[in-house]
């Protein structure tokens, strides 16, 4: 108890009233921002960047059956064309970082892609693990988890191929399609009507364009939103969702990017994500911070 001698009444009830605000100021910013839990709650979708890539190779089977099991609504996967137009999982267009094969993709054959370790690169225990193709990946996910291709490749012939795929072994209903043009999206409005689409617009200017054809959730990225914060404001008025891109999933990370009111987010650790959202959305405090318990 603080006590004051030799103060007159006044002073002293001034004094006490500053402090007890100080206090309740403190308090404030100790606790979580207000509406959070409802911002939490509201995004309807978390995503696994390259399957769960912080705790398994990416873009690999292992990796999407991790983002199954860790509670992700949905996992991006990167389509790519081998050399004999074959459709396959990989981020990046040569096969050197994550594989130990060398050269462009599109330039060697699925057979000889098939015989590559996609695994031992992030860890001894992945060894052997392969490129999956689109079709193994849709199989898998099947009545499991949604699928967000993210198109590596343009073209009337690759689009049509894909949609071939999604129909054949997929559900078009859990697909989201990530559109990078508006011809790309009008496209595949005809291809996979049933599918949801993502516009990854190649700069702001051409959300509204994206928007008019019938692209449901735009993202943006954060450094366009630091640039120019009014972004956000007119995503939003435009009635469409936002999509955020995340990596850790930790509490600190997911504030921030609640700020903007997402109904999507990523992570390259979406289980991370999946228990921070449903800490924030019950206003649980978090009981640590590190964002995993290895690579296991």
């Amino acid at each position: 108890m603080l006590v004051v001698e030799n103060v007159p009444r006044g002073i002293r009830l001034v004094s006490g009233l500053l402090l007890l605000q100080a206090i309740l100021v403190g308090s404030a910013r100790a606790d979580e921002p207000a509406g959070v839990a409802a911002r939490a709650k509201a995004v309807r979708q978390v995503i696994a960047h390259r399957g769960s890539s912080a705790d398994r190779p990416e873009c690999t089977l292992s990796s999407l059956r991790r983002a199954i099991e860790v509670g992700a609504t949905a996992s991006e996967v990167d389509v790519r064309l081998s050399r004999d137009r074959q459709l396959v999982i990989l981020h990046d267009s040569t096969l050197d970082r994550t594989t130990n094969g060398t050269g462009k993709i599109g330039d060697v054959t699925l057979a000889a892609i098939r015989k590559l370790d996609a695994g031992s690169w992030f860890d001894a225990r992945y060894k052997n693990e392969r490129v999956p193709t689109l079709r193994e990946v849709l199989e898998t996910s099947r009545g499991r988890i949604d699928v967000l291709l993210d198109l590596k490749e343009q073209g009337d012939a690759y689009d049509r191929q894909v949609a071939g795929e999604v129909t054949r072994h997929g559900d078009p209903r859990r697909i989201v399609v990530g559109v990078r043009s508006v011809a790309q999206a009008k496209r595949f409005r005809r291809l996979l009507p049933k599918a949801r689409q993502l516009g990854l617009v190649p700069g702001p200017e051409a959300i509204d364009a994206f928007v008019k054809a019938g692209v449901e959730t735009i993202r943006l990225w954060p450094a366009w939103v630091k640039k120019t914060p009014s972004l956000v404001a007119r995503v939003h008025r435009l009635r469409v969702g936002l999509h955020l891109n995340g990596t850790t999933g930790v509490r600190s990370e997911v504030l921030g990017l609640l700020v903007h009111r997402p109904s999507s987010l990523s992570s390259d650790d979406p289980g991370r994500l999946v228990k921070t959202l449903k800490e924030l959305s019950v206003g649980k405090k978090s009981a640590g911070t590190s964002s995993r318990s290895g690579r296991g």
